[in-house]
Parts: C-alpha cells; sequence; structure tokens
C-alpha cells in the first residue's frame, strides 16, 4: 500500500514538472499572433520556418488546383514540416476565416528548445 502511494504521489508531481517544463517552453520559445478574418498566415510556395497552434479561430488549408480545403479549429496545428525540413516550401496555403489567435513557434526557436535537453527534460 505505501508503495502504490508513494509512486502514485511521485507519477503526479512529475507530471507537473512536465507541465511546468512546457509552459516555460512556450512562453520562452513562441509567441501569440492575432489575424483579423481573411488575413493570410501563408501562401503555398512560400518558404516556411514556422509552426503553428490554433489558440483561437478558424484556419482554412487550401491547394492551388486542388477543389480539396481543410479547416484547423482550436488546439489543431499545422505547419509542422516547416520544423523538420529545412528546404521546406508550403505545400497549401493558410487563411484565417475568422478573427483568430495563432501560438507560433519558429524553426530557430524549436531548435534552441531541442538542443537545451536540461530544460525542457526530452519533451519534445
Amino acid at each position: 500500500m505505501l508503495y502504490n502511494t508513494l509512486h502514485s504521489h511521485f507519477l503526479f508531481k512529475a507530471f507537473i514538472v512536465d507541465v511546468f517544463n512546457i509552459e516555460m517552453l512556450l512562453a520562452k520559445f513562441s509567441r501569440v499572433i492575432n489575424f483579423e478574418t481573411e488575413k493570410d498566415v501563408f501562401i503555398q510556395g512560400s518558404k516556411g520556418n514556422n509552426y503553428y497552434c490554433v489558440l483561437y479561430g478558424k484556419v482554412e488549408l487550401t491547394q492551388r488546383n486542388v477543389d480539396n480545403m481543410m479547416f484547423v479549429g482550436q488546439y489543431d496545428t499545422f505547419g509542422e514540416m516547416n520544423l523538420i525540413d529545412n528546404e521546406h516550401v508550403a505545400l497549401y496555403s493558410a487563411r484565417c476565416i475568422s478573427k483568430t489567435v495563432l501560438l507560433e513557434i519558429t524553426k530557430n526557436n524549436y531548435d534552441k528548445m531541442k538542443s537545451n535537453r536540461r530544460f525542457y527534460g526530452g519533451i519534445l
């Protein structure tokens, strides 16, 4: 019984530390951007170096000459290939279809987070 209690307590403390580390990372290495309706986040074919998370609002993702479109909303993410591939160009355009608030992490800041394992504790 004591083992289970201590084990649960340790897991809870580890979870709190991880949440704290994530919040510290976001505060240090990201920024919040506000977009008005019909504003482009980026255009297909442009060189990208940012990753986004929708905090509020809705973004339409479209490709030229393709009838399909996709919508991302609260807590959805897009632009992740920009962090992985240094030569990546956007395969789609991203346009806000309502007032939108995005959390942005640049490739440069992502690389800083990855290189500082002591700080983020292997979260990424």
